[in-house]
């Protein structure tokens, strides 16, 4: 019952932010929230673009939210397969929880993570 109510919540959170986003546009709000990494750096985060991303893939426009992070865009199937692992009681949640929510999965997104993260500014350079 507990895993149902967080899953709800969790649902619902989603939900929320994912309307703010696509009712605002973050280019040109300027109450949305900037990357302070690049602020005080002038160096890209891995996230850095992920507000944009998103409200340009909720607009239905999967290649302009590449080009702001590409790395949020292959990051969705992975947090939706732990969002599904992590939240659901199903037979097929508990089969796919051992490999979703693996150790190797979990070092290589974090692999992942930081190669992007190196990648996106060398390449600004």
């Amino acid at each position: 019952m507990m895993r149902r109510k967080r899953a709800i919540i969790g649902c619902v959170v989603i939900a929320l932010v994912c309307a703010v986003v696509f009712a605002v546009d973050p280019t040109h709000a300027a109450w949305m929230p900037k990357c302070a990494f690049h602020a005080f750096t002038g160096w890209q985060c891995p996230g850095c673009g992920f507000t944009r991303a998103l409200h340009a893939l909720l607009h239905g426009h999967p290649l302009q939210a590449l080009s702001y992070n590409y790395f949020f865009i292959i990051s969705i199937p992975l947090a939706i397969g732990v969002a599904f692992t992590t939240w659901s009681d199903s037979q097929l949640a508990s089969k796919l929880r051992p490999i979703v929510q693996s150790r190797p999965v979990i070092l290589g997104y974090v692999v992942l993570f930081f190669a992007w993260w190196i990648a996106r500014n060398l390449l600004e350079c």
